[in-house]
């Protein structure tokens, strides 16, 4: 019905006769996926269908190109009658593909382990400082002179946010 064109109310129809309750939006549904894959499988050739749903999506994301790829390289490969040159290009596109999502995950990796290493570094240096006015308090206990200088300091400092 479908390849003779008719609308998808008389589809309908003809599966009530069937004793096949179903929505409008499920046919429709079920003949987007239908053509879908007539297209790939045959309709026009993989590269043909890869092309035009390139053109179709000017705007994919790498990940969407990547799942092509697989689909491509997977079909290329079950072809019962694929030539050697074929099924070798079938798989450096599987090959490219896998390496593809190696390298987004290696780079996830990097990014994790480098936020990580910033947080170490902010935590020692926060500890270092600790370590510094820990001393400088250690000795104003010792020396009055000097905790009388972090008093000048801190009213100065006091006073200078407070401008």
């Amino acid at each position: 019905m479908d390849q003779e064109g008719k609308p998808i109310h008389e589809m309908l129809a003809w599966l009530k006769t069937q004793k096949i309750e179903t929505a409008a939006t499920n046919v429709s549904k079920f003949l987007v996926r239908r053509r879908g894959r007539q297209r790939w499988d045959g309709e026009k050739t993989l590269m043909e269908g890869f092309r035009e749903w390139l053109k179709e999506n000017p705007d994919a994301t790498a990940e969407m190109v990547s799942e092509r790829f697989k689909m491509l390289a997977l079909n290329l490969s079950l072809q019962a009658e694929a030539r050697p040159e074929v099924l070798l290009l079938a798989d450096r596109l599987a090959w490219t593909a896998s390496r593809l999502a190696n390298d987004r995950s290696r780079a996830e990796y990097r990014a994790q382990k480098l936020i990580m290493e910033r947080e170490k570094h902010a935590e020692w240096k926060k500890d270092d400082e600790a370590r510094a006015l820990e001393l400088c308090l250690k000795e104003a206990e010792k020396h009055p002179g000097v905790a009388e200088m972090f008093r000048d300091v801190f009213v100065a400092l006091k006073k200078a946010k407070g401008e």
